[in-house]
């Protein structure tokens, strides 16, 4: 099962999914304003157990600098 967030929206929606297989976690990302289907429309990068840990800590540690200079 996979998670979608919202990125952005105008009439139509920017959003990121992420995935998981056997071996591998998936993001994609999806840009509203780009015709579905047409090249550009999603961009898949896939990671390795450790690289997807990896992300996630740097997003969450990136995500507490920011709250605090706020």
């Amino acid at each position: 099962m996979s998670t979608s967030i919202s990125v952005r929206k105008f009439e139509v929606e920017d959003f990121v999914s992420i995935d998981h297989g056997v071996k591998a976690v998936t993001l994609t990302i999806f840009k509203g304003k780009v015709q579905v289907g047409t090249p550009g429309w999603a961009s898949e990068m896939e990671f390795s157990p450790d690289q997807a840990e990896a992300v996630g800590k740097e997003l969450i540690s990136r995500a507490q600098k920011v709250r605090k200079k706020s």
